[in-house]
């Protein structure tokens, strides 16, 4: 009964052409936008090999979230004059939790630039002394620093 219920293995696309054929297009769009919008030679990015760098990843995960969001507005219309209300403690865990990861990333590209900058300062003035004290001293046998 197996083979009246389902289609031909003939007839159904390999998941893995179906997947390199979408690649290959979402690849295509990616550059033609590319090229739309910077008419120049674009150098090949360092990061190109990187986990969702490529167009396509963007484009499948914009696509699902639209449909999640179309879908799930859908669903919510349909749902009783209570249920917001059922879902407030769901709610406020999440909005403290996003505040947390939101803080937490904020203070963290703070600290980070700042660490930045004050290490490149620290290293420029290492150098501006470095360089005034091999100009103007001369060790006990006249090589300077080393």
């Amino acid at each position: 009964w197996r083979t009246v219920l389902s289609a031909p293995r003939h007839n159904r696309p390999p998941t893995m052409e179906l997947y390199n054929a979408y690649y290959e297009w979402a690849g295509n769009v990616g550059d033609s936008i590319l090229k739309l919008a910077q008419p120049d030679a674009v150098p090949t990015p360092p990061t190109q090999d990187w986990a969702f760098t490529h167009f396509g990843t963007a484009l499948a995960i914009a696509t699902a979230y639209l449909a999640f969001v179309f879908f799930g507005s859908a669903v919510m219309r349909t749902q009783k004059s209570g249920f917001a209300e059922a879902l407030y403690p769901v709610r406020f865990a999440y909005n403290v939790s996003q505040m947390m990861l939101c803080s937490y990333m904020a203070i963290e590209a703070f600290t980070v630039a700042y660490r930045e900058v004050t290490f490149q300062d620290t290293i420029r003035w290492w150098r501006r002394q470095r360089g005034h004290r091999r100009a103007g001293f001369e060790g006990a046998a006249g090589r300077g620093w080393r």
